[in-house]
């Protein structure tokens, strides 16, 4: 999601989720929006609403994992990736932020588990190695 202004996205969105409080994935750009701002709160609730309607989208529960590490709030962020992971197995940002997780909470071997297999599932993906060898 690219926004040029974040606070009128932010804006808009919320006016879009008003007129459709049932659908989830206006919510959830709603809560992104929200979390590009820091603006922890709406981003948590808005995610959260979004859940409520879908709790089946591992892009919501991984959005929701990284509002709460902006909030400071590292094992609830932690219970988030891992929802989101086990809902989509194959994402290798998912388990990029799960060992980035680990690793703040100083599980440092799950840490690496978790990046080695962001690394199998895509070896490309520049943010599992660069991640893996600042946790090492």
């Amino acid at each position: 999601m690219i926004f040029n202004d974040s606070s009128k996205a932010l804006e808009v969105l919320s006016q879009a989720a008003e007129l459709d409080p049932k659908a989830a994935p206006m919510w959830f750009k709603k809560g992104m929006a929200a979390t590009l701002l820091k603006n922890w709160t709406t981003a948590e609730a808005s995610l959260r609403h979004a859940l409520s309607l879908d709790s089946k989208s591992p892009d919501v529960w991984n959005q929701l994992g990284v509002t709460l590490v902006g909030k400071g709030n590292l094992e609830e962020a932690l219970t988030c990736f891992r929802r989101g992971t086990s809902l989509n197995r194959k994402w290798a940002q998912g388990w990029v932020n799960e060992g980035v997780t680990l690793g703040c909470i100083g599980r440092f071997p799950e840490a690496i588990d978790r990046l080695d297999h962001a690394i199998k599932l895509d070896p490309r993906e520049h943010t599992c190695w660069h991640w893996r060898a600042k946790i090492m």
